[in-house]
């Protein structure tokens, strides 16, 4: 996902709702992708949540939680959507590439991104 552009970060589901809500909104988060274990804080979270465009439940179309959640699809169904191919963009190694927030016992969680340049590369083999 990293090298695609985007910023990946994960959600610590032990969190208070609030908290998570306030970690999606200040990371301007669209797209979250969750473990149907976790339907219910989805549930609990997503009206709070206006920068998320579509909530991913990592599961088949047929197995979809039964939650009133707006733009709520199956992984499958996404990924079926998606053409075969990806052109691979030219990125700047300074560019963010994942975030990682704490867990707030200070007051808000705060956000501390990890750059391109930080992802592991693979060994050299001779």
């Amino acid at each position: 996902m990293s090298g695609s552009g985007r910023v990946l970060h994960t959600l610590n589901p032990r969190l208070h709702p609030e908290q998570l809500a306030w970690i999606v909104n200040h990371a301007e988060d669209s797209v979250v992708c969750f473990d149907t274990t976790f339907a219910p804080l989805v549930a609990a979270v997503h009206a709070k949540c206006p920068t998320v465009k579509l909530w991913v439940a990592l599961c088949d179309a047929d197995k979809l939680p039964d939650i009133a959640v707006p733009n709520l699809v199956s992984y499958e169904a996404w990924i079926g959507t998606q053409p075969r191919t990806y052109t691979w963009p030219m990125l700047d190694e300074n560019a963010a590439s994942s975030l990682c927030y704490t867990s707030g016992t200070t007051g808000n969680p705060k956000g501390v991104p990890a750059c391109c340049i930080r992802l592991p590369r693979p060994c050299p083999t001779r």
